[in-house]
């Protein structure tokens, strides 16, 4: 049976995205703008891809993408997945976003 069915719905989780909808309306309604923009609505689930020129640096420490970023949580993947005898790569997704993979010796 369906949780809404027998009465036992989560509702913390249902508080937190009612909330989060007000936060964007209200930052909407005082800003006039929507807290995130992307030319394509498919860029909020798959990102806006990956910089061929940029391409071979995504796993040296301190590149980033980001303006605030670090640069490091792919290099420390890596660095972690390779302890274990894995390997981590990336490859661009067509015709936008990217796809990240690994394995590992079982």
């Amino acid at each position: 049976m369906a949780p809404e069915q027998i009465g036992r719905m989560n509702r913390s989780t249902d508080s937190r995205s009612d909330l989060y909808s007000l936060c964007i309306l209200l930052y909407e309604m005082l800003i006039g703008i929507l807290p995130f923009l992307a030319s394509d609505p498919m860029e909020w689930v798959h990102g806006p891809g990956l910089d061929p020129e940029r391409f071979d640096h995504l796993f040296d420490p301190f590149f980033s993408t980001k303006p605030q970023g670090l640069g490091i949580g792919l290099t420390v993947s890596r660095s972690i997945i390779e302890a274990h005898n894995g390997r981590l790569w990336a490859k661009a997704n067509a015709p936008r976003g990217a796809i990240f993979q690994f394995t590992l010796p079982v």
